[in-house]
């Protein structure tokens, strides 16, 4: 089916829109479809029985879902059957009132007149186009964008024109919304920064790749030669000067167009329009400049990892190589301290019991190798971090130079030292001020970083530095300028203008004080109350020991009857074997959750020679074979229309409405309903070994030497008899997950985490 430009939806869906879906649901349908004592007067007014339950109808019908009989093209037995049953009628009668459109006609302005419902007009357009207006500006999805409408006008109690009368309105309301965007992001804009921008789509001088391909590239491997890239990009955007004013435009809309950008390549973005090219573009790079703030950050922190880590390692060998030579020295200076011992108890001379030990050459030599393997009391290891410093230089600098860091409370000291470090490299000082802030410092640097003359070590200043710098950004104490990931903690809360304003304070409804004090109290007195209750019901907890201040817990025994195991065999032996295509090929006749997953351009939904190929992609990143192999084990899908599908439809907008389509599905589902009520939830992880360098993979003892990342899903507690999770990735955020074929909850939060 080829659709018009204007048409948003396919004509079953348009029929879904317009369909009562809950047929079989008698709560639902009480609440839509349960006449008053008002309603039933006003039908019985009508003589004949067929014009009574006609009447009837065309009033539940215009209550929900908002349409006339006359757009309805199926009405559902059940729905005929329980209005008749109120009415003490017969379903069947209703078939001789279909039969006269004179007399619908007459019922349906009766209704309008008594229930203050109207039809829709010119009046109702622009009415309506308005208020879409408004979602427009903050959501692009055309699905959502008609749901909207038809809320708007059931609440409005305008009866629903044709589907396709409200998805021209919508269209419009989309072009408007954007026209609007554009306008706002580059009204601004003067004739240079437009042409900068107009030659990122141009080749390098490589007559290869263009500037566009070169900022979206930055390596991802920790070093310092990755750190220099990095800003390198950051820096070239810097440059544009953009400064576009994206307060004004809903984060949903920069989202889109930012996720435009990531996706079109040079040759695609010459074709838009100037306004739209400009306007995606610069929302595109105001937003990978902060990506790759965070992506040097990583970097940085990373590098200060292997540091610490390259330390320890050479203090453990060095404690390792001089244990032979530590174990003699022990022995020396056991029979040396028992002489002096003897000498004492016994009142000798101890010159002569040194005299007996034998040649005093021996143990004055064994002082001197304990002086050579000697260590810090503490078995620090930050002493041996001196010949790693020009590792770290080569990139620092560009650190101080580049990147603008702010204090979020007590941080002060900690940037007026960076400042210091920075003034020093700018003006190729060699020495650190005397008056050079350092009480950021802890204990175990002081001691390196401060020389017995009072002076300060530069080196070991710049290391602390480094180091403290670090652990600030990770706890929010400094924030950078631009950073997405490690932004001031005031943008996350509502301004003070906002508050002010809106009387946010008084109308809130929050359930605690707004005094810090007094929220401070409250909360010190909850916890002395729990404090004291687990401090006299403490010997009454079964299976729990509080000794010595320790919480110790009795091992779980594994408590499985043998009916209980039977029983298991049972219900898995009733769940058919059936393979993964077969079974997301049926989910998706169930649910539909495909037509969810739409163009990232277009925003259609695929059609039916998609459907197989994206299929097709969903197992191939599901199953982590990748594309290429798929492609070569199937006969009619390429390489190319997988890999299109994958860079299309399977971003992260898309995959979260197909996924709460699932979870959703499987919420009403009746066997979900004895898995629990849905507040809970279970994780787990899945550990995917990363072959290549990047600085989102660690390495984790738990799961042995090699460098990989942890993916952790949260699933409620409702799981059905199939639940199969199937894990997606793209090239630009790495990791998906597409959770079960059946889940729990409308929306499902997916969470990333790198161990």
């Amino acid at each position: 089916m080829i659709l018009n430009r204007r048409e948003l939806l396919t004509e079953q869906q348009r029929e879904e829109f317009i369909s009562i879906p809950f047929e079989k649901d008698e709560h639902q349908m009480s609440v839509f479809y349960m006449l008053s004592i008002d309603d039933i007067e006003i039908i019985n007014k009508h003589r004949r029985d067929f014009n009574k339950l006609g009447f009837a109808l065309q009033l539940a019908l215009l209550r929900y879902p908002g349409c006339s009989i006359s757009n309805m093209k199926n009405i559902p037995y059940s729905v005929v059957k329980y209005i008749a049953d109120q009415l003490d009628l017969e379903p069947e009668v209703f078939n001789l009132y279909a039969e006269r459109d004179t007399t619908k006609r007459e019922h349906l302005e009766e209704i309008c007149i008594e229930y203050g419902y109207r039809n829709f007009s010119k009046d109702e357009d622009k009415f309506l186009f308005e208020e879409i207006l408004n979602y427009a500006m903050e959501n692009d999805n055309s699905t959502f964008l008609i749901k909207k409408a038809l809320e708007i006008l059931k609440k409005a109690r305008i009866i629903f024109p044709a589907m396709i009368t409200i998805e021209s309105i919508v269209w419009f309301a989309r072009e408007n919304a954007d026209n609007i965007t554009f306008k706002c992001l580059t009204e601004n804009m003067s004739s240079a920064q437009k042409n900068l921008l107009d030659t990122i789509l141009t080749p390098m001088d490589d007559m290869v790749t263009t500037y566009l391909s070169w900022i979206k590239s930055a390596p991802l491997n920790p070093s310092s030669k990755t750190f220099k890239e990095i800003i390198e990009r950051v820096n070239y955007i810097k440059s544009l000067e953009l400064n576009i004013d994206i307060k004004s435009i809903h984060p949903n809309k920069l989202r889109y167009l930012s996720r435009l950008g990531y996706k079109y390549d040079a040759y695609a973005l010459r074709r838009f329009e100037e306004i739209k090219r400009y306007s995606i573009m610069a929302v595109f790079l105001t937003d990978l400049n902060g990506e790759l703030i965070d992506q040097a950050i990583q970097v940085h922190s990373k590098l200060m990892i292997s540091l610490h880590s390259k330390g320890l390692k050479l203090r453990d060998e060095l404690n390792v190589k001089s244990s032979k030579s530590a174990n003699e020295i022990m022995h020396l200076h056991v029979k040396l301290v028992k002489a002096i011992d003897t000498a004492f108890s016994e009142k000798r001379d101890i010159s002569k019991e040194l005299e007996n030990l034998g040649e005093w050459a021996i143990f004055k030599e064994s002082a001197y190798s304990a002086e050579k393997i000697i260590r810090p009391l503490n078995n620090d290891y930050l002493d041996l971090l001196d010949s790693s410093f020009g590792n770290l230089r080569k990139y620092s600098p560009i650190l101080f130079k580049n990147l603008d860091f702010h204090p979020s409370n007590n941080s002060t000291s900690l940037i007026n030292a960076v400042n210091v470090i920075k003034d020093m490299n700018d003006n190729n000082k060699r020495k650190i001020p005397d008056d050079s802030p350092i009480d950021f410092i802890s204990k175990r640097w002081k001691n390196h970083v401060c020389n017995e003359d009072g002076t300060i070590n530069k080196r070991y200043y710049e290391m602390a530095v480094l180091t403290e710098l670090n652990n600030a950004i990770h706890a929010g104490d400094i924030w950078i300028s631009d950073s997405k990931r490690h932004k001031n903690i005031n943008e996350y809360l509502i301004s003070d203008e906002d508050w002010k304003s809106t009387c946010l304070k008084n109308e809130a409804g929050i359930s605690v004080s707004l005094s810090i004090d007094d929220y401070l109290k409250e909360r010190q007195e909850t916890l002395l109350d729990k404090l004291q209750y687990v401090s006299k019901n403490s010997k009454n907890l079964e299976d729990v020991s509080i000794e010595g201040g320790r919480i110790s817990l009795k091992k779980l025994e594994k408590n499985v009857s043998e009916e209980s195991e039977k029983f298991n065999s049972m219900i898995y032996g009733m769940i058919p074997k059936i393979s993964l295509p077969e079974l997301l090929l049926e989910v998706s006749e169930w649910t539909h959750f495909e037509q969810h997953l739409t163009h990232a351009s277009t925003d259609k939904p695929p059609k039916n020679e998609e459907i197989p190929i994206l299929m097709a992609a969903i197992m191939a990143l599901g199953t982590n074979i990748g594309v290429q192999k798929m492609a070569d084990s199937t006969s009619d899908i390429t390489y190319a229309q997988m890999a299109n599908i994958s860079e299309w439809r399977l971003h992260d907008d898309a995959l979260k409405k197909a996924q709460a389509t699932l979870v959703n599905y499987q919420h009403h589902l009746d066997l979900a309903q004895y898995f629990g009520d849905g507040t809970t939830s279970s994780s787990d992880g899945m550990r995917v070994e990363v072959g290549v360098s990047s600085i989102y993979a660690d390495k984790n003892p738990h799961y042995g030497i090699g460098k990989g990342l942890t993916m952790y899903r949260h699933v409620s507690d409702q799981y059905s008899a199939f639940n199969i999770n199937v894990i997606t990735t793209n090239s630009r955020d790495s990791l998906y997950l597409l959770d079960g074929i059946l889940g729990h909850e409308s929306e499902l939060q997916i969470e990333e985490h790198y161990t």
